[in-house]
């Protein structure tokens, strides 16, 4: 969850630790599939260079706008990015699965 979390930088001597998200999150050009294409990208090259205990990494993002439950408890949500993580253990060979989501509060158009 960290390395989803974190912005390029923040991480000290890990420049490329993290992701492209809060980059974008004010990004109001970029089409909904170019964004979670640009995310995906920067979060699998993280996650491929700096979790060593996975293999086979498949990463899929999804970006939403947020249900009216959640905008009426935190108004300035404004969309949902989900995150999933797929990949086999180096280990034992098991498979991996994570999930996650985050509410991001672009400026409103």
């Amino acid at each position: 969850m960290m390395l989803i979390v974190s912005r390029y930088g923040e991480v000290e001597g890990k420049e490329d630790y993290g992701s492209v998200i809060w980059d974008l999150e004010f990004n109001q050009v970029l089409k909904n599939a170019d964004w979670e294409e640009k995310v995906r990208q920067s979060l699998e090259a993280t996650i491929t260079k700096y979790e060593s205990r996975l293999k086979d990494i498949h990463v899929r993002v999804e970006l939403t706008e947020v249900e009216e439950d959640v905008r009426n408890k935190f108004p300035n949500a404004r969309q949902r990015v989900r995150v999933w993580v797929n990949g086999v253990m180096v280990r034992n060979d098991q498979q991996f699965n994570f999930s996650t989501h985050l509410y991001i509060s672009p400026i409103s158009q």
